[in-house]
């Protein structure tokens, strides 16, 4: 094989060059031969071969250093003495060697398929609310190309943000033809602790208070998550679930700023209070002890012993009387083992003119209330100031409480309120499109938009009880395809996403 050299075809002066000198060089010659700009020219044609194949030894580290060696033989080094082989022959057979081995031409041949960047690798992590506010070290368990465990350490700075995406340069997988490994992506993902809530910026925090707090008012001090306390003041009247907003004690924001931490007030009603308990609570709120000891009488006196209660208090009298009405009619609608008495009861707002109530599931499942009221008599006559009295009663409901309730019952987990679970896997838009065209046809259908990992969404989906799961990926779309997943008889089916509502109604 006829000895070429690339040195001189790229017109380099020597093998000691850079890979920038060589791409340089490369351009420059494949510029002025380009078919282009030498159109019909045969010798351009065979010049811009040997420039394409000069670079590919050349721009390839490993083919570049066994050239270098014939090289330097027959361009570098002095001619050897006359009773050896002509420089030529010797440079012939090792070019020969060279390029005759299939090693080689294997190497050669691979050197000409363009570098292809290895896929990156997508995966996240579940941290606390604490370590995203500190910052923290985490480590996270891989495979790599091999199948073995690679550990990656993941150093969160200070206020890492919820959803926040961190790249690693070239730990993705390994990429093809001496291409660049690809990245890898870890998503943070900041919970929910006992403590603290996170949303966007604002942390969320419960403060417990009793309910005689609530209906006079008190004071507290909130811990924030940097160990500070925030002394707060609870106005008299509020309810379970109102906030306080206690300005820049939040999360930390991507500017370095920090949000608000929310104080939600829940009331608490305690089982049972000794009375010293009580006397150390009442003793909080300015009472003394003379007020304390009859209001603690009070408070252990039942319906009948409060009616025969002689009193000159205006209002207690006209309470009490309320109560003796209230009491009657119980007992003639027969309704004794549905109530029960309590003296203790406050809702805590001002509005309230009567007696007030809060309703409980009978089965003890849970402690908090599902509703709650009152008398008012003398709101709408406040709105409309036409100077009579409103007779009036109102009952909220907490609808958090009664879903739990719901949750737990047999009779509601059976009826899932959905018929059709649709996930999709980059194709939201024609997703929203099968949601619609199956809502016409009478479905109730729900789609994943909160981009969970498809466990996650299938698990949703049992949770709710729904029957069926649509999932369109990008390669079912290609084929004008959509997967039916039957959640009760675990079995999954291909369906045409044309006329889906009579394909689907086949498979039912």
């Amino acid at each position: 094989m006829k000895f070429k050299d690339y040195y001189k075809i790229l017109e380099l002066e020597s093998s000691k060059v850079t890979v920038d000198e060589i791409k340089s060089a490369y351009r420059k010659q494949a510029k002025k031969y380009h078919p282009d700009v030498n159109v019909g020219n045969k010798l351009a044609e065979e010049k811009i071969k040997d420039v394409n194949e000069a670079y590919r030894i050349l721009s390839n580290p490993t083919l570049k250093r066994k050239y270098d060696r014939t090289w330097n033989y027959q361009v570098g080094s002095k001619r050897k003495k006359a009773n050896r082989k002509t420089s030529g022959e010797v440079a012939g057979e090792f070019f020969g060697m060279f390029f005759g081995n299939n090693e080689i031409k294997e190497e050669i041949a691979q050197s000409q398929i363009p570098p292809v960047k290895g896929e990156n690798i997508e995966t996240e992590i579940n941290i606390s609310i604490e370590d995203g506010f500190y910052g923290a070290e985490k480590k996270i368990v891989l495979k790599d190309i091999d199948g073995k465990d690679k550990t990656i350490t993941l150093k969160l700075p200070q206020g890492v943000q919820n959803g926040e995406r961190m790249r690693f340069i070239g730990q993705g997988k390994q990429g093809k033809h001496g291409g660049k490994n690809g990245d890898l992506y870890i998503k943070i993902n900041i919970e929910d602790g006992k403590k603290f809530k996170l949303s966007n910026d604002d942390l969320y925090t419960v403060v417990p208070i009793s309910p005689w707090e609530a209906a006079l008012g008190t004071k507290a001090k909130v811990n924030s998550i940097d160990d500070t306390k925030t002394a707060i003041y609870i106005p008299n009247g509020i309810q379970s679930g109102e906030t306080i907003e206690i300005p820049q004690k939040g999360y930390k924001k991507a500017n370095g700023e920090r949000g608000n931490l929310i104080a939600q007030i829940q009331i608490v009603v305690p089982e049972k209070l000794t009375k010293e308990e009580l006397q150390k609570e009442f003793l909080k709120i300015g009472l003394n002890e003379e007020q304390i000891e009859k209001l603690y009488s009070y408070l252990q006196m039942n319906i009948e012993e409060l009616i025969k209660l002689e009193n000159k208090n205006d209002v207690l009298t006209q309470g009490i009387q309320e109560l003796e009405t209230l009491k009657q009619y119980i007992n003639e609608l027969e309704l004794t083992k549905y109530v029960q008495f309590s003296p203790s009861l406050a809702r805590g707002q001002e509005y309230y003119t009567g007696t007030v109530f809060e309703v409980y599931v009978t089965d003890g499942s849970i402690k908090s209330s599902i509703g709650g009221g009152g008398r008012y008599d003398k709101m709408i006559t406040d709105f409309i100031n036409d100077g009579k009295e409103y007779p009036a009663v109102g009952i909220s409901f907490g609808l958090n409480v009664i879903y739990e309730i719901l949750k737990n019952r047999e009779e509601f987990t059976e009826n899932a309120l959905t018929d059709i679970f649709i996930i999709p896997m980059g194709t939201q838009i024609q997703c929203l499109k099968i949601a619609e065209i199956m809502r016409k046809a009478g479905y109730r259908v729900e789609v994943e938009m909160k981009t969970r990992k498809m466990k996650k969404s299938l698990e949703y989906a049992n949770e709710e009880n729904i029957p069926y799961v649509f999932i369109l990926g990008e390669d079912e779309l290609a084929q004008n395809n959509i997967s039916v997943k039957n959640m009760k008889e675990k079995k999954q089916d291909i369906i045409g996403i044309d006329n889906i509502i009579e394909n689907f109604e086949k498979i039912k």
